[in-house]
Parts: structure tokens; C-alpha cells; sequence
């Protein structure tokens, strides 16, 4: 089998694919090409756009030509806000997740030349935590821009205490054309009335019905490696019960199963390993809103309890080590491209690295194997949605000196266009009838080195994509992957729930709640270790119990109250009384 050694990690605000689920996580990006349309070189006020702004229907469409210069054309519309004045300005972006990694580099990279030749543009990416995030806030000093999650309480707590542009009124006034849902714009509309937060992945109804091409989809499931499910006789149907999924992991185990001389490790908890709980507790048939319609704090239920035994188990037989709680998302990636892990939980760790591994040997298949059916209680697994209520959200601060640029910035990202390059690469794929075709040499090109072909075509900016983009333009597969990434999306094994009115439910930052909030995270972080690593079956459930009653002292109780409520005016805001689908 062929070898390769990886040098970088590319990172998909794709993917990842969202949690994910609440905590979405990075998924793809996402966005449409476009025709080619003349600008007008006359400056404007930005507010004579094309009548056909709508899909692609000419094609074939190429965003670059093969040398990397641009052919000056952007969704059809005429003077774009983003080309009426292309003067030298930077743009300087603040990303709260200590794991992503932009470098800006218009000689080498074609989507930052087609951004700074159509833009003037030059943004310079830093990237750090939450509580790096908080001392910004607290100094004051904050950059132009702002990426965080969507629904966090920080990110309120920046709209209220007016530290942040109107984005409503940034785009009357300097960029009319960006292309935002209304119901995005409704959901996160702040008390004064103004929208201030451009969040990705959120799944409004506007583009989630076929006559656009969008739909729901899930971050929920299990991955298990194709050519080595076969060589223990087993079946992906084999795993859909926890005795099967069982069994699998143990047969990796006993057969002493290695990839290119090197021990498989037969599961791996995704980077976020609370969410690994979470989403066996969603397999097991857990409920998360109860017959009343109240929200259902899932760490409360039978299910929750009845996940962490089922990894319990899996580590007292030694199915997967220590290391699970300490490895970092990087990390974790490089071992599943180099072979070493059999199955996981969750698609937000596996993306690049099963890409990875695929590319470097196309016989190893890590592949979509649907959820585990139901667990003790008998119901069967009703999964959350990634994206419903959005995951990552971008704002522009009142520090930003260029407000104006800054917002035909975000109206440049959020065109489909450039969520199509962030999704596919800038200038390697056509438009034909309405769907996106990847040219073979550009297919082949990344085959050959996915780093080198990353680092020249990515623009890796997806923080404002919109899956139903990719869902619309997504043409038919053309390889294993692209196949298996759309059984992933398509073909589940469980009902999906929208997951909006349980995305926007946490207080705002600042508050006694807030200041809970982050306690009981922190405590669950170093606590759901302890729980898994328990020596016994016993243990584990002693464990659990001490856990729920720490928290309750911490304020666990007056969250839940809260949330509840939050989550109540959700429902209310969408217009619906049950979300759960077993209540409808």
C-alpha cells in the first residue's frame, strides 16, 4: 500500500462537518459559481444588481482560468459593492477556536488572489480561545471581526454592551448584495431590533425544500473502516445494535488487526468527547423534549447513563486507551489517516483524516455505517440536525476602522460562488446544468498531494457556508468519498430533528448563569474521564451520580430552569409547539 507522509492539516469549516450537533463543528463550506458578467467600472452605491441574481443555468462556468488569473466575474451581479472601491486596506479577524489556521497568501493560493484582485482586500487571520476571546473583550482591543459560536452567550453579551456594528445596517448602506437568509436574520435579531451575528451552517426554510435543494442533515453517526469490517466477517448491518458495534470493536481487538504493520485501534472518541456521550444517548432513543414539551437536559436521563456504561465497557476491554481524553483534534486526524483506528462516533474528528487515509490508500475505506437502532428503553434513535440553528457566527466590532470594507467582506464570502471554492477549491471545477464538476486534472492533482493541493487552491474562509449551497450545486459522485460522504447526508438510519430550538438556549455572557454555565462545563470536561476510566460497572454509576450532584451544587438545576424557558420561546419563535418528533 502506498505511504504518504502528511505535512498539514486542512480544516473544513465543513465539517465540520456540526456536532457538531450543538457544538457544531466544522463540516465543509459552501458556494455557487457564477456566469461571467462585465462589472461596471463606474462607482455606484452599490445598489444596481443584476435581475438574475438566481442559480447557475449557463455552463460550463470556470471562477479561474487554468494560469490563475481571474475572469472578473461574480453571481452575475453588476457593480458589486465589494468592486466599487478595491483601494489596499487589511482586515484584521479574530477566530475563538484554538485549532484553526488560516495563512494569507495571494501569490500562492488562488482564492486569496481572486479575493484581493476582486476586493482589494488582504485579511489577517489570529486564532485563540474563549477565554482569549473574554480578555479581548475585557481590554477592549478588539479586532475588526469576530468568529465564535453562534449561540453563545459571549457573543450576546458583545451585541449588548454595543461593541459591534448593526450588521442590517452595514448592509443597507455599503453591501446590499450579501446574500443572507431572512430567517437568519429573524432568529438572531437582537432586542434593539437589529441583526448583528452572520451564521454559518443555520438551515432556514428558504433554502432546507427540494424546489432549492437543501436539506437536514445529521453529524450523528458511526464511521468503521470498509476493507477491515470484511476481514473480521462482519457487516456494517452487524454494528446497528450496540451487541454487534460490540463485537466489531472486540474481533479488532483479538485478531490483533495492523495497518501497514502498525496496531488498530478499535474505537476513537471524537476530539469532543462529551458529544461522543451525547450521540450514542440520541442512538440509544433518548428523549430531549418530554411529553409537556419541556427541554430535557440529556445528562439527566437513562440513556446519557446508559451511554457512558457502553464506553465504559469499551475501555475496560481495552477497545480504546487513556490517550482518547488527551489527544488533540490534530492529532486524532493523523491517526485516522495513517490507518490506525478502526471505528469512531461523529464526523467532526473523522473528515480529513478518512479523506486523508483514502487518498493515500483507496483500498482503506472509512465509511458511513448508519447509527446504532435503539438501546434498553426500545425506542429507536431520533438524532439531532447539524446547522438548524446555526454553528459558528461572525461579527464586525466597533474597533474596525473600515466598517464599510468590512462588511462587502462578508457580502463577498457569502456568495455562492465562493462557498462553492471554499467547498471545492478556487478554479478547478465547472458549473454544468446547475450542478458543480471537478475537473480530472484537478481530481487527480489532489490525489497526488492533498497538502500542496490545499494550500494552492483553498480559501479556507468557509466561516459564513450554507449547506444547502453545497446540497444544491453537489453534483452526482464521481469517487468513493464523495459517494460516501453523501450516503452520510442522505441515507440515515434514523429520524433526523431539527435542532434550533436546542441550539439557542444558553445565558448571555456576563451573567451569574454564564458564570455557572462555564463551572459545570469545566467540571464535566475533567469528570466524563474519570466516569469512562471507571474500574467496574458499579464504579461507573457511582461515578455518574457523584457527577450530578456536584453539578446540582454548582447550579446545575437554576440552568436547566433557564434553558427550559429559552427553549420554550424557541418554539415559540418557530411557530410550533413539540419539536421532538415522537411528540408531533
Amino acid at each position: 500500500m502506498k505511504k504518504r507522509v502528511f505535512a498539514s492539516l486542512l480544516i473544513l469549516v465543513l465539517l465540520l462537518s456540526a456536532s457538531v450537533g450543538c457544538g457544531k463543528k466544522v463540516e465543509e463550506s459552501t458556494s455557487e459559481g457564477t456566469t461571467g458578467q462585465e462589472q461596471d467600472s463606474e462607482a455606484t452605491t452599490g445598489q444596481e444588481l443584476d435581475n438574475e441574481q438566481g442559480p447557475i443555468t449557463e455552463g460550463p462556468l470556470r471562477t479561474v482560468s487554468l494560469d490563475g488569473t481571474l475572469d472578473g466575474s461574480l453571481d452575475k451581479i453588476k457593480n458589486s459593492s465589494w468592486a466599487k472601491d478595491k483601494s489596499p486596506v487589511t482586515i484584521k479577524w479574530f477566530v475563538a477556536y484554538d485549532w484553526f489556521s488560516k495563512t494569507w497568501d495571494p501569490e500562492k493560493n488562488w482564492g486569496d488572489k481572486k479575493l484581493l484582485e476582486n476586493t482589494g482586500i488582504t485579511v489577517e487571520v489570529t486564532s485563540g480561545n474563549v477565554e482569549k476571546l473574554n480578555t479581548l473583550i475585557a481590554s477592549g482591543k478588539l479586532p475588526d471581526m469576530i468568529t465564535y459560536n453562534a449561540s453563545d452567550g459571549v457573543m450576546k453579551q458583545l451585541e449588548d454592551s454595543g461593541m459591534l456594528y448593526p450588521l442590517d445596517e452595514l448592509k443597507s448602506k455599503y453591501a446590499p448584495e450579501m446574500d443572507v437568509l431572512e430567517s437568519m436574520m429573524s432568529w438572531f435579531r437582537n432586542k434593539d431590533g437589529h441583526w448583528y451575528r452572520f451564521a454559518s451552517y443555520f438551515v432556514g426554510p428558504e433554502r432546507a425544500n427540494p424546489e432549492f435543494g437543501g436539506y437536514f442533515n445529521s453529524h450523528n453517526g458511526n464511521w468503521v473502516r470498509e476493507d477491515i469490517l470484511e476481514q473480521i466477517n462482519m457487516t456494517k448491518n452487524d454494528m446497528h445494535t450496540k451487541e454487534g458495534f460490540m463485537k466489531a470493536l472486540e474481533a479488532v481487538k483479538e485478531q490483533k488487526i495492523e495497518y501497514n504493520g502498525k496496531a488498530v485501534t478499535p474505537f476513537m472518541l471524537d476530539y469532543w468527547f462529551d458529544a461522543t456521550v451525547e450521540r450514542f444517548a440520541e442512538q440509544f432513543g433518548v428523549d430531549l423534549e418530554d411529553k409537556e414539551g419541556n427541554f430535557v437536559n440529556v445528562m439527566r436521563t437513562e440513556e446519557y447513563l446508559e451511554s457512558l456504561l457502553f464506553l465504559n465497557e469499551m475501555y475496560r476491554k481495552g477497545l480504546f486507551t487513556d490517550e482518547e481524553f488527551t489527544m488533540d483534534k490534530t492529532q486524532k486526524d493523523t491517526k485516522i489517516a495513517a490507518g490506525q483506528v478502526f471505528a469512531i462516533n461523529g464526523l467532526a474528528t473523522s473528515e480529513t483524516g478518512k479523506r486523508n487515509l483514502w487518498l493515500s490508500d483507496e483500498n482503506a475505506k472509512l465509511g458511513y455505517a448508519g447509527v446504532i437502532e435503539g438501546g434498553n428503553n426500545g425506542q429507536s434513535p431520533i438524532i439531532k440536525s447539524s446547522g438548524g440553528g446555526g454553528w459558528c457566527a461572525t461579527v464586525i466590532t466597533k474597533n474596525c476602522e473600515n466598517p464599510d470594507r468590512a462588511a462587502q467582506l462578508l457580502s463577498y464570502l457569502s456568495q455562492e460562488e465562493i462557498m462553492l471554492d471554499n467547498n471545492f477549491g478556487t478554479g478547478v471545477y465547472q458549473v454544468i446544468d446547475g450542478k458543480v464538476k471537478k475537473d480530472q486534472e484537478f481530481v487527480e492533482e489532489e490525489k497526488e498531494n492533498p497538502q500542496a493541493f490545499a494550500a494552492k487552491y483553498s480559501l479556507n474562509l468557509g466561516l459564513l457556508s450554507d449547506t444547502c449551497v453545497r446540497q444544491k450545486y453537489e453534483g452526482e459522485p464521481t469517487t468513493w468519498f464523495e459517494k460516501d460522504k453523501l450516503e452520510a447526508q442522505t441515507k440515515r438510519n434514523a429520524e433526523i430533528c431539527n435542532s434550533r430550538a436546542f441550539d439557542d438556549v444558553n445565558p448571555e455572557g456576563g451573567t451569574e448563569l454564564a458564570g455557572i454555565l462555564e463551572r459545570l462545563r469545566a467540571h464535566m470536561r475533567q469528570t466524563l474521564p474519570i466516569i469512562i476510566m471507571a474500574s467496574s460497572e458499579k464504579e461507573c454509576i457511582e461515578q455518574y451520580d457523584v457527577c450530578i450532584k456536584d453539578m446540582d451544587k454548582l447550579g446545575m438545576k437554576e440552568l436547566d430552569i433557564f434553558r427550559n424557558e429559552r427553549f420554550r420561546e424557541n418554539k415559540v419563535r418557530m411557530g410550533i409547539e413539540y419539536v421532538w418528533p415522537r411528540n408531533q
